[in-house]
């Protein structure tokens, strides 16, 4: 019946002006007397998601949702506030309806908030407070798997609600999620990251600068291996959908904007390790769209660093090397075998994406450079005849770099 609620609530939101308040109050008496009414877990939740839709999307003014958004939180939050006042001794007696309370308290917040979308400034301060009741659950218990699941979702709810106000807060939530999350969980730390990349673009970098190498680290050990170190080939496609998370990140720090995050004081000393990971995606993957996401990642960077590259000499040897000396060579290694189809949608993305850096190369080192480091390094001490190296030298655009690809692919595998 709950359910059948929040679905008319949600029909009807445009017309429910005039009787959110009679609907909130009677909400608000049903949640609070639980001894009196009792209600399941998820019709409380169904309940809650009801009250934000009537304070959000009913037109109500700034005023009306702020009081009626305190009325409903402040005994909620006095109830949290008592868990989180619970003594380590007593919690012990039952750790586990503890959590469950707690987690779905923390629930109750992520479901209420879907009924704001950018709200006015006075009821960003409620959200902003029941933000912080949040992490304060989170820090009580962060080892719980619903503790760490719902703050992650509030994390993500109030990032649209509140904007940049998250980020203050983001290193921590971060931290918290990171330090205690497992193998079925850790796509939630990554969820986060990416969107604050997504969402805040540049700005994202302070936020992230001590979350990236623990949960690359954190990433790396949750790799399933076999006992000698070695991966069983039952458990690649676990292995794979993690380091998928981890390519993902990474791409998403760069392609949004935040690449200065990558060589921070915190980071920098992991960069070559951060490039070693990317080419393994670029070059050993079988998955073409993790293959063209590394590549893109390593075009990108270039192309964000070109103005700034000269200015960090160590960074420009460590990219530049890395760039000449493995990736490309082991992109056009991988490309040159057998099994890899010009012809094939997925493949052809991966050769595109692959002339685009090429391109960049070119047109952000020089022509001179591209010609030594490149095709007389690469290219040339392959095989590849004279003509097509000067058809590289000529390709003003990607397909004209493309179309060279495949020259040099059919005379390679002749």
């Amino acid at each position: 019946s709950c359910y059948l609620l929040l679905k008319l609530v949600k029909g009807l939101s445009k017309i429910m002006k005039e009787y959110v308040e009679t609907a909130v109050t009677g909400i608000h008496n049903l949640i609070s007397n639980p001894k009196n009414l009792p209600i399941g877990s998820d019709d409380a939740l169904y309940l809650f998601e009801t009250i934000g839709i009537l304070l959000g999307k009913t037109g109500l003014n700034e005023q009306q949702q702020q009081q009626s958004l305190t009325m409903v939180m402040a005994p909620h939050v006095q109830k949290i506030e008592k868990l989180l006042s619970t003594t380590d001794s007593d919690v012990s007696l039952d750790p586990i309806s503890y959590g469950n309370a707690l987690s779905e308290s923390v629930a109750a917040i992520a479901y209420l908030s879907k009924g704001f979308q950018s709200p006015p400034e006075s009821v960003q301060i409620v959200l902003a407070e029941i933000f912080n009741i949040s992490l304060a659950v989170l820090r009580r218990l962060p080892s719980h798997d619903l503790v760490r699941k719902n703050g992650a979702i509030v994390w993500q709810r109030m990032a649209l609600c509140l904007k940049s106000k998250v980020l203050p807060l983001t290193p921590e939530f971060l931290k918290l999620e990171i330090e205690n999350c497992t193998q079925e969980d850790f796509i939630d730390a990554a969820q986060i990251m990416n969107q604050c990349c997504m969402k805040f673009k540049q700005n994202a970098s302070p936020a992230l600068d001590e979350a990236l190498l623990p949960f690359l680290k954190k990433s790396h050990g949750l790799i399933p291996t076999g006992g000698n170190g070695e991966t069983l080939p039952q458990l690649k496609a676990e292995q794979l959908s993690i380091k998928k998370h981890i390519f993902n990140v990474l791409y998403q720090i760069v392609a949004n904007g935040a690449a200065d995050l990558l060589v921070s004081p915190q980071n920098s000393g992991s960069l070559k390790d951060i490039f070693q990971i990317m080419s393994e995606g670029a070059i050993s993957t079988e998955v073409p769209t993790t293959t063209k996401t590394c590549i893109s990642f390593f075009r990108l960077l270039l192309e964000q660093w070109d103005q700034k590259i000269n200015l960090v000499n160590s960074m420009e040897g460590e990219f530049l090397c890395h760039l000449y000396e493995v990736l490309i060579p082991g992109i056009l290694e991988n490309i040159s075998k057998p099994c890899f189809d010009v012809k094939d949608a997925m493949q052809a993305r991966i050769l595109h994406e692959f002339a685009q850096l090429l391109l960049s190369v070119k047109n952000t080192r020089g022509v001179d450079e591209f010609n030594q480091a490149v095709l007389r390094t690469t290219f040339h001490s392959r095989g590849c005849p004279v003509n097509i190296l000067e058809g590289y030298q000529a390709a003003m655009e990607a397909k004209q770099m493309r179309l060279c690809l495949e020259e040099t692919l059919s005379t390679l595998k002749a």
